[in-house]
């Protein structure tokens, strides 16, 4: 029989994710304090939830996606969270790219209950979440990824054990700084060839072509031709 998988929090990365552990056969309950935003997967097959303590108490396996570290730690810790309602030998995953001192506040909690705790942010944004090719990047004990790898895998297929608890959201930061820097220079360097005279779409081809080229490049032709500043500063 096929791992019960909870799903909290279903937004913008949380929609597809959830969708695409879906789609690969696992019995889904979803909750999210948005109720539309559920619409989709409950008409897929997912089961509603009232409340992110239903979800936990009914499931093997819960992954959350939330906002921000205040979010994340109110859902796992506070009096009656997650960690309170989940059953011993239960597998939280936080999917959110959090402080590395949020997890790592929550898994000796959960430890101490008889829970498996582990983080797991993920870079690829939207596109990387609705296309499965997310690369998920792992904090935990090794044995309890073991367990849960069936269902990351269906977020993509980059799996990577980092470490200890907390290096997960490490390394996601080291990524992000990373990519934005890489942006940046991207930006600059077209800023630079406009002025010159030159055409930004014979820039992308060149430097596509080149040693400059990176994952920001492709930002040219999609966000930056058609000027969409909001498209174009996403580090993720």
């Amino acid at each position: 029989m096929a791992t019960s998988v909870g799903f909290i929090g279903v937004g913008n990365m949380g929609n597809p994710m959830a969708s695409n552990v879906l789609k690969a056969g696992f019995p889904m309950t979803v909750f999210d304090l948005h109720p539309p935003a559920m619409e989709n997967l409950l008409r897929a097959g997912a089961k509603g939830a009232a409340s992110a303590r239903d979800v936990v108490e009914r499931n093997e396996i819960v992954m959350t996606c939330l906002p921000a570290s205040p979010d994340v730690e109110a859902a796992y810790l506070e009096p009656g969270g997650l960690v309170d309602r989940a059953a011993p030998g239960t597998i939280l995953i936080d999917l959110s790219s959090v402080l590395p001192s949020t997890p790592r506040k929550i898994e000796p909690r959960a430890t101490s209950r008889g829970v498996r705790f582990l983080e797991a942010p993920v870079s690829g944004g939207v596109s990387g979440a609705r296309a499965a090719t997310l690369a998920v990047m792992v904090g935990g004990d090794p044995e309890v990824l073991e367990r849960a790898r069936p269902v990351l895998r269906a977020l993509g297929p980059n799996i990577f054990h980092v470490g200890p608890v907390g290096a997960g959201n490490t390394v996601k930061a080291i990524n992000n700084m990373m990519a934005c820097v890489n942006a940046l220079a991207m930006m600059e360097g077209v800023a630079l060839g406009v002025k010159a005279g030159l055409d930004p779409l014979t820039i992308y081809e060149v430097v596509k072509a080149s040693s400059g080229a990176s994952k920001a490049l492709e930002r040219i032709p999609t966000a930056l031709i058609p000027r969409s500043s909001s498209r174009a500063s996403r580090c993720d």
